[in-house]
């Protein structure tokens, strides 16, 4: 039947490179987790200026739908001698500024980040911890594409979820 101890004491030669190999792991692990670290935390500031890029952007795509819309009214309109009153474009607008309005989206990738960045701060096992918060990054940067019909927007998106991806892959070397 198998023992579950050795039957000789190990030589104090073997006991010795035994301890020092387990030491030279642990360093070699912990030098490849702070490598780690360092380059996830290199991919969540590229996120950080995407999603700082995406905000910037918002706004200007209600602007700019609302003066598309206004063009193509009056165009309409004009080829049939009538106009549209002012209260009807704002209406259009408003309900066009709500159905794409990314804020609720832009406050949770943010309260995201934080989120990651005191779990890159403090260190130890975080990688199901990380696992989480990066599925719901991804969740609000989908939400995020979804509601922007402005092409500048896609492709700061597609370059979030390249960036997540990046993440995604080294986390998973994580313990």
């Amino acid at each position: 039947e198998p023992r579950s101890r050795l039957s000789v004491e190990l030589s104090a030669e073997v006991n010795t490179l035994f301890t020092a190999a387990i030491d030279d792991l642990i360093e070699h692990r912990r030098i490849e987790g702070a490598s780690l670290i360092r380059a996830i935390s290199e991919q969540f500031e590229v996120l950080e200026r995407l999603i700082a890029d995406a905000r910037e952007r918002a706004p200007q795509i209600i602007e700019k739908h609302r003066a598309r819309l206004l063009q193509r009214v009056n165009e309409f309109l004009e080829s049939r001698a009538k106009t549209l009153a002012d209260a009807d474009v704002i209406r259009e607008v408003a309900l066009f500024a709500d159905r794409v309005d990314v804020t609720e989206e832009l406050e949770r990738l943010d309260h995201h980040m934080v989120s990651v960045r005191e779990l890159l701060r403090v260190g130890g096992v975080f990688g199901r911890r990380l696992e989480f918060l990066l599925q719901e990054i991804l969740r609000e940067t989908n939400t995020l594409g979804s509601k922007s019909p402005d092409v500048a927007t896609a492709q700061v998106v597609v370059e979030m979820k390249l960036a997540i991806e990046k993440v995604k892959e080294q986390a998973a070397n994580l313990e």
